[in-house]
């Protein structure tokens, strides 16, 4: 690797110092059981995924964006929208996230990933960027920022730890819930968490699962929009908009994550 600047003696090393190749994949497919074709839903004349395209755009230092999606026909569509908004794209695995993940990094090489789901449109470019700074300063596999509101966040992997997760795992039918690979391994993965700001740490859900949790993160953005903030709001705009509308958000507070299958094993076979 070539170093960003020159390296004086006795500093010790990491991975912010050298050149990196980060990818930003946006893991969506338009098939779901709860809400369907999601990421076509419109929100200020404009499909939520775009939405997400555009905030995307505003993270610093990113090599390549891309759609990373399924070889099934019904998301033909998620291809025509990549094309149109000048970003890559990959069709892999339907069911296996972490295939899906591991053959889109063998096409378009990286060192590190920012993995983004299709249904966290709002997520944070601010924090986006700390995160990957973090992820490189501790030299992590892994890093996250867990404690931002869910809809907000992303997590950082290295490439290398993808490649061992994909060689290592016994059983991939959990792998669009890929962190919890993570987390039940942590002894084997360098594993961090960027810091968030307690005035951030909100009780609010704005990830789109649900026709609720649409109609909450459909009435926010159209807020945005009329106050000139399209795609420029902040975590301080998402804080104030919630205290100013907390009956707005009790109408998807208790919906719980939908996670299918119910069970599976996360063990990994290093031989």
């Amino acid at each position: 690797k070539n170093s960003l600047n020159k390296i004086h003696v006795d500093t010790p090393l990491n991975l912010s110092l050298i050149k990196n190749k980060i990818n930003a994949l946006i893991i969506v497919r338009l098939k779901s059981n709860r809400l369907k074709r999601k990421a076509l839903l419109k929100i200020n004349n404009e499909y939520a995924i775009e939405h997400l395209i555009n905030k995307v755009k505003k993270i610093k230092n990113i090599n390549k964006i891309i759609i990373c999606t399924s070889t099934n026909s019904q998301d033909d569509k998620l291809i025509e929208i990549a094309k149109k908004n000048n970003i890559n794209f990959f069709r892999g695995h339907e069911t296996n996230v972490l295939k899906r993940m591991y053959d889109c990094n063998k096409k378009f090489m990286c060192d590190h990933v920012l993995r983004i789901t299709g249904d966290d449109i709002l997520i944070d470019p601010v924090y986006a960027n700390k995160t990957i700074q973090y992820h490189l300063e501790t030299n992590s596999d892994y890093t996250d920022c867990k404690k931002l509101p869910s809809g907000t966040e992303v997590e950082v992997f290295s490439n290398k730890s993808i490649v061992n997760l994909f060689n290592s795992l016994i059983d991939g039918s959990g792998t669009e819930y890929l962190t919890n690979y993570i987390n039940e391994n942590s002894d084997h993965f360098n594993k961090s968490s960027y810091k968030v700001f307690k005035k951030h740490q909100i009780d609010a859900r704005l990830t789109i699962d649900t026709k609720q949790d649409f109609f909450v993160v459909k009435k926010m953005l159209e807020f945005f929009n009329k106050d000139k903030k399209k795609y420029t709001y902040n975590l301080d705009d998402i804080v104030y908009f919630y205290k100013k509308n907390k009956n707005l958000f009790k109408k998807n507070r208790n919906i719980k994550q939908l996670i299918k299958p119910e069970k599976f094993s996360t063990s990994l076979d290093w031989n």
